[in-house]
């Protein structure tokens, strides 16, 4: 392979391989058509020292994305329970992208991270 052809594999692996690496992890739910709370379970990266986990949503005209501190006091958390109210008995499709693991997403009770003094908790 000539240096041409080299240095133009590693410019195009720069522009669309590495920025994709910013999220790990993307998944799409759709929601039961009836009203009641939406989780979502992510859980933090495992880095030293812990850094902040992306998050991202959109459901429908809803499209909300932050950065999540993995501290949790003096430790580092396990991650973060978000809580999302399905106001409608409608059943558009949520997609959920981070760059953690996405342990769960559903509509229902709240999972038991949700009073792990572990997870940290969201309302959106």
């Amino acid at each position: 392979m000539n240096q041409k052809t080299l240095a133009v594999v590693l410019i195009l692996f720069c522009l669309l391989a590495v920025p994709m690496t910013a999220f790990g992890e993307s998944r799409t739910f759709r929601p039961p058509a009836e009203k009641g709370y939406v989780w979502v379970v992510v859980k933090h990266r495992k880095m030293y020292p812990p850094m902040d986990t992306t998050i991202s949503i959109q459901w429908g005209r809803f499209s909300k994305q932050a950065s999540i501190n993995a501290g949790c006091f003096r430790y580092s958390c396990e991650g973060v329970v978000i809580r999302l109210t399905h106001s409608k008995n409608d059943s558009v499709p949520m997609t959920v992208t981070t760059d953690g693991s996405i342990v769960t997403i559903y509509q229902g009770e709240a999972p038991s991270q949700a009073s792990n003094k572990n997870w940290q908790s969201k309302n959106w």
